[in-house]
């Protein structure tokens, strides 16, 4: 997951979303973290969870509205994918999306 592009999907949202709601996993310098993010009417939130060891890296990512099904959103929603093998999100990255912690 691309935090910083999860946090300007949060902030601001295509037309056709009213509501966002994220379980991310962030492979970060110290390992993997996760979060739960909030988009409602121009107020983000976002919150530090635990997550098992153990559990392989997921995320999921709900867009809410009345017509979710546009190409701007789905552009916006493959944005989000780090590829794999890709690098571990930067400090400055990681930042965009815990300003909201």
């Amino acid at each position: 997951m691309d935090p910083a592009a999860l946090a300007e999907l949060l902030e601001d949202p295509p037309a056709s979303v009213h509501r966002i709601k994220a379980i991310v996993d962030v492979a970060a310098g110290r390992g993997i973290r996760r979060f739960v993010a909030h988009s409602v009417a121009g107020y983000v939130s976002v919150d530090r969870v635990s997550r098992p060891s153990d559990e392989p890296a997921r995320s999921r990512v709900v867009a809410i509205g009345l017509e979710c099904d546009d190409a701007a959103l789905r552009r916006r929603l493959d944005a989000l994918v780090r590829p794999d093998g890709a690098p571990a999100a930067t400090a400055r990255e990681l930042r965009r999306l815990t300003r909201f912690l």
